[in-house]
């Protein structure tokens, strides 16, 4: 028997996206006078964005490996050929592949990438081969 908790990050960095987002409002709000460096509001707009890239990248990892995993509660819209093909890029290659071409691979592989080029990395006679070996695997 096996037993096992998923613990999706995704949903904390966005969280903590809004979070940082709010309290920067509320310093921006409560301004008046001139311009001046505030460190606590620079804090935390930096907080937001770097927040919201790793909200971005963790949602897609996420994906990839509930397909990888078969863990099929948040995979209902994929076809078992899509959930297939993401599971076996996600195994294949361990390669450092930047997240919006994550992205891009991930429609590639569902067969909604419209722009007729393979994300970067991918060779152009893998770009719809789904579940082929030799395609790069996101990390």
């Amino acid at each position: 028997m096996r037993v096992g908790m998923r613990v999706y990050y995704s949903s904390y960095h966005l969280w903590a996206t809004e979070h940082f987002s709010y309290l920067a409002a509320e310093i921006e709000d409560a301004h008046v006078g001139p311009k001046r460096l505030d460190v606590r509001h620079r804090a935390y707009v930096t907080g937001s964005l770097l927040s919201s890239v790793a909200f971005l990248e963790a949602t897609v990892n996420e994906l990839f490996q509930d397909a990888a995993d078969r863990h099929e509660p948040y995979l209902s819209a994929l076809t078992a050929d899509q959930t297939r093909a993401m599971a076996a890029v996600w195994r294949g290659n361990k390669a450092k592949v930047p997240i919006l071409d994550k992205y891009q691979l991930a429609l590639a592989l569902c067969g909604l990438d419209r722009s007729g080029q393979p994300p970067r990395g991918l060779p152009a006679r893998d770009a719809r081969s789904q579940g082929s070996q030799s395609q790069r695997a996101p990390q």
